[in-house]
């Protein structure tokens, strides 16, 4: 069978201009996967990270001399003065979570005292001194009572604002801590930690004639909460929110929600 001599030609151009504008075929470069030089990435990564390391030595080596300089040649009141600012910073940090924690049980006895007996306030202290500041999953903190409703709460303090905590499910949550935001975090890689904590409250038993509420405080607080609610879908999340059987507060909303409650029984 002879063939058509425009079909010819028609392969003919498109064989030409296959060739001659596309110095590689589609067909050839289908599937095909650019070469990543990664020795050359992995150096360059390499160089950049010792360059760094070095420039943070001697940046910190230089503010290092120059206080131990002005430190050892100043006179003896600025000395002391300097010596009781860094200790009290120290201290106040180190201290944090039990200031805050002092502070939300004097609010709540304080609260006690005033409707102890009109609205049946009662707060009874499970773990107490210096104990009491570590998480237990499967103690009971503080117990509070109303006339209506009692609170097995756990409470949860975290040292660094600049914090996320997810709720995974209801025996889990995560205290996620963020890199630093600065150039060395990036140069070096920094990821997120992950802290788990796991949640417990086998110990909660209904009372007659009152709600039942799970309740976590965190205090200190954190700036973010969030919960997981599928595999792969994470939602904002707020004080006074329930997740999974249980409710989540800061020291200041709990106290809040308690007042809520009395106006409410009082309109």
């Amino acid at each position: 069978m002879r063939s058509n001599p425009n079909e010819n030609q028609v392969k003919s151009k498109i064989k030409s201009s296959t060739y001659k504008n596309d110095p590689l075929p589609l067909y050839r470069s289908y599937g095909v996967k650019r070469r990543e030089h990664k020795t050359a990435k992995k150096l360059s990564s390499l160089i950049l990270t010792i360059f760094a390391t070095v420039i943070l030595s001697v940046f910190l080596g230089v503010i290092l001399f120059a206080f131990f300089t002005f430190y050892f040649y100043s006179p003896l009141l600025v000395r002391t003065v300097l010596t009781a600012l860094i200790a009290f910073l120290v201290l106040k940090t180190l201290t944090k979570t039990l200031r805050r924690r002092l502070s939300l049980f004097s609010k709540l006895k304080k609260l006690c005292k005033q409707g102890a007996y009109k609205h049946g306030y009662k707060l009874t202290v499970k773990r107490k001194g210096i104990r009491s500041l570590k998480w237990s999953p499967k103690e009971i903190d503080i117990v509070f009572e109303t006339n209506t409703r009692v609170y097995y709460i756990h409470l949860l303090g975290v040292r660094k604002y600049h914090q996320k905590l997810r709720f995974m499910s209801e025996n889990e949550m995560v205290l996620i801590k963020p890199p630093p935001n600065n150039i060395f975090a990036v140069i070096y890689d920094w990821k997120e930690k992950y802290k788990k904590f796991e949640i417990d409250f086998s110990e909660a038993k209904d009372i007659a004639g009152k709600k039942t509420v799970r309740a976590i405080i965190v205090n200190p607080t954190c700036a973010e909460f969030e919960c997981k609610i599928s595999e792969n879908a994470i939602v904002p999340s707020g004080s006074r929110d329930s997740h999974f059987g249980y409710t989540v507060y800061t020291g200041s909303s709990f106290i809040n929600e308690i007042r809520d409650i009395e106006k409410s029984s009082e309109a």
